[in-house]
């Protein structure tokens, strides 16, 4: 009977473990430009429990795509890239940063490729305002965008469209306000995280990293408001670009690009 009871702790701390590690995330790692639109490295993955042999430890697997799109975020061209077997966190930067490379070598084929340069980078922490990019939430028109800080709103049409790379988070709120996602479900759980500035040409590109999940509270259960940092890392060449992006608890984020 004690051996029996020992066993069923075990099976649900460990499946407990695996939940408070599951977390999606679909990224752009942004190559440069052709005529036919803007050319990404685009992952979906999605974070699970790995164990090792003395340890346990987060790990993600998914998918690497090749892709270009147009300033209204169409989907002009995609292929594969990798099939991507579940590696631990720690590899992230190796791991994606190969299949990063892979890409960029697609990309050059192109006879008119501008390449990106990395501007800037840095983290709003999972808020909805911060320096370099503001949420906006209009509940009556079911809309939501971002705005930069130029002032001009940028409608955040990938949360609309199943197929886009914001896929995991439609899929994760299916399901919730009547059955629909909407502004109003969002209002109070999406966040900015990163924000990224890229020269491509004579043209602005901005990525900015739009996610969701709990947020970290202190001993008395009140949650701990985010603070923006800049990026703990060099971010200079499209070699030192790939980064792992944080994410919150039970987390589910993608990445919106815009056009300045």
């Amino acid at each position: 009977m004690k051996q029996t009871l020992l066993s069923f702790i075990l099976f649900l701390s460990t499946h407990q473990a695996i939940a408070c590690l599951s977390a999606s995330q679909n990224r752009l790692f942004p190559l440069g430009q052709t005529g036919k639109g803007l050319l990404v490295v685009e992952t979906h993955l999605h974070r699970d429990f790995y164990m090792g042999k003395m340890e346990k430890s987060a790990a993600w697997a998914g998918i690497s795509y090749f892709k270009i799109y147009d300033e209204n975020y169409n989907e002009i061209h995609s292929e594969i890239l990798d099939t991507i077997k579940q590696f631990e966190q720690k590899y992230y930067d190796s791991i994606i940063g190969r299949t990063f490379e892979k890409g960029l070598k697609k990309a050059k084929k192109y006879t008119d490729f501008i390449s990106a340069k990395p501007v800037s980078i840095s983290f709003c922490d999972y808020e909805q305002h911060c320096s370099k990019a503001t949420l906006v939430f209009d509940t009556l028109q079911n809309e939501i965008s971002v705005t930069l800080p130029n002032k001009i709103k940028h409608t955040v049409t990938p949360l609309w469209d199943s197929t886009s790379v914001a896929s995991n988070v439609i899929e994760y709120y299916y399901g919730f306000d009547d059955g629909e996602l909407s502004a109003k479900a969002l209002k109070d759980n999406l966040c900015i995280d990163s924000v990224r500035q890229f020269q491509i040409g004579n043209k602005k590109l901005t990525i900015v990293h739009l996610g969701s999940g709990q947020k970290y509270m202190n001993a008395d259960g009140i949650m701990i408001p985010g603070k923006e940092y800049p990026a703990p890392f060099e971010f200079t060449t499209l070699s030192n670009c790939v980064f792992n992006e944080p994410v919150l608890h039970h987390g589910t984020g993608f990445d919106f690009f815009i056009w300045e």
